[in-house]
């Protein structure tokens, strides 16, 4: 009786090596993928040496060179000559200083306000005026005094101040070094206003200057109704108030001068594959070691982005695939399973087809991508899994032959189409003649789809019919393959295929007819199971065989010690004589038991599941009972009597589940009708819900509902000789009255 019973400790290390193994596997693929997306990237440099690169100034040539690959390549001295016109053509930046403009206006105020004082009050002798703007002493004596004396003085002291007062407005350039003026001599102005500059574009030669000022004064004054004294004595004040405030900003001009150099775009060489790039005996001068270090570059050598893309696009195809699983498939069962079966099928197509590409020849000069076995993989996952992940699958595998051929939109464009395909045709296959049958059906679609792209791409005869044929013997054979691999791949990955499915449910099973023969009353509890749990499935669109199977096979556990459960004991009941607790191991030893016979079985790891889960963590009430009533509330507890679990992952677990609860609790209906039943079903899965053994699943209320009627149709069948209807019971009634 010991053997039966494992310990916790042994079911936490099984349950830990489920998890590590399949996660160490996606890790191990993804550094295969990432490590082949690198050496594929660069398997010509890795395997042909670019020696030639190495050349320096003064090294001669010792072989004709050519190019192994088409290459845009960057001049840099030509890009460079760009920059600098671009620059040279840049607008400088020039500020004009508000500081200054109030300074100058101050001044001339001052000026103004001294003489007009100094006239008001002794004009008798002007030759006592003393300016404090220093005037005096910056013109000739006599020539200040007749300006003085002039009678229209008060007009020229007006006419002077507008003329300050617009030109340094204006602003009154700095005499700078002509260079600093573009061809265009157009320069950019800024000025103050506020806490900002207000910008507008002038011609430089617009701008007043100190050393044009009289002549630009004159001009200014000439058409007005001033004598030429007048005009004389304009000139001469303003020339000596006004004073230079437009300066050029360096650190300005010189952000105007890079902007305009970083619009330059690079001037680019073609160097297209065969053409020669050096010739045998010549001497490297600095302009070809100049266009080597460009072929170096443009080879992405050095390049981070080149050394990071194969770790970027891998993680984004893997990251793609776990957020799938994570969002999109509600069932927590069977993703790592199916994790493993996508990664280790990417890290094997991207081998297969990179090996094509690269020593693959082809007639009429056809891409060696049509030799590609899209449809293998794409059939084997979608069989493996389902056909949600088969189509998820078909768009990673397409991305990373979009990668691996250079972005080449054909390894895109017809991979995803005849992937698509694979997996539609294959899913419908319940035998394996079928797939001989899709095989045809996958050729003639990759033969038709193939003619079309290459109408549009390209047209022409020969390339069609041979191009089309070998397509058509590619999805032929793949699904040939596909037959062959299927059986070996659904014993290693112990997948729950329809075609294991459908071999696992025949009643000729040998596991099945032991258990016919050992456990009788198993066996036909068994077969009510998976009656009642196969037709709940097809009820809410689950997976009927799967439920099949499992309600085949769950108590498989019962069948080495059949005497200890009651549907196989007829007088004795072995449990009389035994303690509640050692009845309640013996019982939930079957659990485990059932486990390890479908490892040795190597059963789909689903169809494990199910077995595992079947009673949840239900208790079992009878010896539960009989052990409070021996020991007390005290010193019972309540877990000895409960199964380890866990609760139902998945749908068709857990309708497996409530149809074995509820196969075995109508069995001790007397007579019921109709009404009874469908509450006493209704009342067994509400039981179960209200203990949580539902929440981990998918089921929802509405799937319970037909679940429910679905038992009671299966049942009302079970119990047809004594199922008493509403109506034939008033019938029976009339009778009885008539008599």
């Amino acid at each position: 009786m010991a053997e039966l019973i494992q310990t916790k400790s042994a079911e936490h290390n099984s349950a830990a090596g489920k998890i590590s193994v399949p996660l160490i596997t996606i890790i191990i693929s993804y550094i295969l993928c990432v490590f082949m997306f690198s050496f594929f990237g660069n398997f010509e440099r890795i395997f042909h040496s670019d020696s030639y690169l190495d050349y320096q100034v003064g090294d001669v040539v010792k072989e004709d060179i050519y190019s192994d690959i088409d290459l845009f390549l960057i001049d840099e001295a030509a890009t460079e000559r760009k920059k600098n016109l671009a620059e040279s053509l840049a607008f400088p930046v020039f500020k004009i200083y508000d500081n200054i403009t109030r300074d100058v206006l101050t001044s001339f105020d001052t000026f103004e306000s001294e003489l007009k004082l100094f006239l008001e009050t002794d004009p008798a002798d002007i030759t006592d005026f003393h300016f404090t703007s220093g005037l005096d002493e910056a013109l000739d004596r006599e020539t200040l005094i007749e300006f003085l004396q002039l009678e229209e003085l008060p007009l020229v002291l007006e006419t002077t101040d507008n003329i300050v007062q617009t030109l340094m407005n204006r602003g009154i350039a700095y005499n700078e070094d002509k260079n600093l003026i573009p061809p265009s001599g157009i320069v950019e102005v800024w000025r103050e206003s506020g806490d900002k500059f207000d910008k507008t574009f002038l011609k430089y030669n617009q701008i007043p200057r100190l050393d044009s000022l009289s002549e630009y004064i004159f001009n200014e004054l000439n058409g007005q109704d001033l004598d030429q004294t007048m005009i004389q004595a304009s000139i001469v004040f303003s020339q000596y108030f006004i004073r230079e405030n437009c300066f050029p900003d360096e650190f300005q001009t010189r952000l105007n001068k890079d902007l305009a150099a970083s619009k330059v775009k690079p001037v680019e060489i073609y160097l297209g594959k065969g053409e020669k790039i050096l010739e045998k005996g010549l001497v490297v001068t600095p302009e070809i070691e100049s266009r080597l270090q460009a072929i170096r570059t443009a080879k992405g050598s050095g390049s981070s982005l080149v050394f990071f893309s194969p770790i970027i696009f891998a993680a984004f195809l893997f990251a793609f695939a776990a957020i799938y699983f994570k969002v999109f498939s509600p069932e927590k069962t069977g993703n790592f399973q199916i994790g493993i079966i996508i990664y280790s099928s990417l890290v094997l197509i991207v081998l297969v087809s990179y090996m094509i590409i690269l020593f693959a020849g082809t007639p009429g000069d056809l891409a060696p991508g049509i030799y590609i076995p899209v449809a293998l993989f794409s059939m084997l996952v979608t069989l493996l899994t389902n056909k949600k992940t088969g189509l998820i699958f078909q768009l990673i595998q397409s991305l990373a032959l979009y990668y691996i051929s250079g972005f080449n939109l054909e390894y895109l464009v017809l991979p995803l189409v005849y992937g698509i395909t694979a997996s539609l045709v294959i899913e419908g296959a319940a035998r394996r003649l079928d797939m001989i049958r899709a095989g045809l059906i996958q050729g003639g679609a990759q033969a038709f789809f193939f003619v079309l792209f290459l109408m549009i791409n390209d047209p022409g005869l020969y390339r069609a019919l041979w191009g089309s044929s070998i397509v058509f013997v590619n999805g032929f054979i793949s699904s040939i393959l596909a037959l062959g691999l299927l059986p070996v791949l659904e014993h290693w990955l112990r997948t729950s295929t329809k075609f294991r499915l459908i071999e696992l449910s025949d009643s000729n099973a040998p596991v099945l007819k032991n258990m016919l023969a050992k456990a009788p009353g198993t066996y036909i509890h068994s077969m009510n199971v998976a009656n009642l749990a196969e037709m709940a499935c097809q009820e809410i669109g689950a997976n009927t065989l799967l439920a099949r199977v499992g309600g085949l096979y769950h108590d498989i556990g019962k069948v080495d010690q059949s005497e200890y459960f009651i549907e196989n004991q007829t007088d004795v009941n072995k449990h009389d004589d035994m303690k509640p607790s050692l009845s309640a191991a013996v019982l939930k030893a079957h659990v485990k038991i059932g486990i390890e016979k479908g490892h040795d079985l190597n059963l789909p790891n689903d169809v494990i599941d199910i077995i595992a889960q079947h009673h949840a963590t239900s208790t079992m009430k009878y010896f539960y009972d009989r052990a409070m009533k021996e020991k007390g509330n005290t010193k019972v507890n309540r877990d000895d009597f409960s199964y380890s679990g866990p609760n139902p992952q998945t749908r068709e677990a857990a309708i497996v589940m409530l149809a074995d609860t509820i196969e075995a609790a109508t069995r001790t209906l007397k007579k019921p009708s109709l009404a009874k039943l469908e509450k006493y079903v209704w009342e067994l899965i509400m039981d179960k819900f209200i203990c949580g053994e539902l929440n981990d699943c998918s089921l929802t209320f509405k799937d319970m509902e037909f679940v429910k009627d679905s038992f009671v149709h299966v049942l009302a069948g079970h119990f047809h000789t004594r199922i008493e209807y509403p109506d034939d019971q008033k019938n029976k009634e009339k009778e009885n009255s008539n008599e």
